[in-house]
């Protein structure tokens, strides 16, 4: 499903739902001296666990896309993963373009911690809650 609005003097957005797991939001300002450029924003429609297993105890693997999504054509991601304890301490970062990578949280405290996955489109994070159990 895929929708647009567009009027003389003002706005043109569309949204476009794509068949995988995000969709996209494009708009541009139209006025009488022509349009202005275009603004992108991706975001994903699943609220789907990356992190597994939960909880844990020893490793956590993390999956993210192959890097070369069609979110953003021509472009690849780097995503940032970074793993936080509840006080906002980073505890362990990587850095990939895709696949499984593994967090090792054996000498970790049982607890709750905090999986930031950016993807190198949007500002904010996708951010899961791990528990470590003993």
């Amino acid at each position: 499903m895929n929708w647009s609005y567009l009027n003389n003097y003002g706005y043109w957005a569309a949204v476009y739902f794509n068949p995988s797991d995000y969709y996209t939001l494009s708009c541009r300002a139209i006025n009488t001296c022509g349009y202005g450029p275009y603004s992108y924003f991706y975001a994903n429609v699943q609220n789907r666990q990356r992190g597994y297993p939960n909880p844990a105890s020893d490793v956590v693997n993390v999956e993210v896309g192959n890097g070369s999504s069609d979110r953003s054509p021509g472009a690849s991601i780097t995503y940032d993963i970074r793993l936080y304890d509840g006080m906002g301490n980073l505890l362990r970062q990587q850095k990939t373009n895709g696949g499984t990578i593994q967090f090792n949280v054996s000498n970790l405290a049982a607890g709750l911690y905090f999986l930031h996955i950016y993807d190198g489109v949007n500002e904010k994070p996708e951010i899961q809650k791990i528990e470590v159990a003993r």
